[in-house]
């Protein structure tokens, strides 16, 4: 648990996505990749395959849908309501395991962030449990930042199959879960 004036009262989790944001102050790099502590690559992967054409890589899970519709409803209406989008729009999901951010872009959105909320960008988390990193960026990057195409190239196949719990798990399951990656999974 951390506290200050900026913030309010934040856990952990809401430290790490703060951080994943801020590291775009902090680097030179066009772009950054997020790749979650529990995954494991079972095809071979370099990062020059996150971007084309001097632009990087930005998934969007299709298609569209209605904040009720969507799997993870709450994050992403924690982040329409920060970015002052319409809660009755129908949007994409942003979510995966292997994510790319453009530096420009998430600077860009942490200034419209800092304008929304009178000061420095992370006032938009204040007294906020639910909350995702992944459909902020990408719902500013998506719906607000008219430019972000410069920068970006839409990808709608997610580089990470996942498993979420470990029921019924079985050397033979784990085979098959490993062997039956679509293609462009990695």
């Amino acid at each position: 648990v951390w506290w200050s004036r900026e913030t309010g009262l934040s856990i952990g989790w809401h430290m790490q996505q703060m951080v994943k944001i801020g590291m775009a102050h902090l680097v030179q790099q066009d772009g950054l990749v997020y790749v979650d502590s529990d995954v494991f690559f079972l095809r071979p992967f370099h990062t020059r395959e996150m971007s084309r054409d001097g632009r990087l890589r930005f998934y969007k899970g299709p298609p569209r849908k209605k904040l009720d519709a969507i799997g993870n409803a709450k994050l992403t209406k924690a982040s329409v309501k920060m970015l002052g989008l319409p809660e009755d729009g129908a949007y994409f999901g942003y979510i995966d395991n292997v994510v790319t951010w453009s530096r420009a872009e998430v600077i860009s959105m942490c200034d419209y962030l800092g304008k929304r909320y009178g000061g420095h960008w992370s006032r938009a988390f204040r007294n906020r449990i639910q909350l995702s990193e992944y459909m902020l960026y990408g719902l500013y990057a998506d719906e607000i930042d008219k430019t972000s195409s410069e920068r970006l190239y839409d990808e709608h196949v997610q580089l990470c199959r996942t498993i979420w719990g470990a029921d019924g798990l079985t050397g033979t399951n784990i085979a098959d879960f490993c062997q039956n990656l679509r293609p462009g999974q990695v």
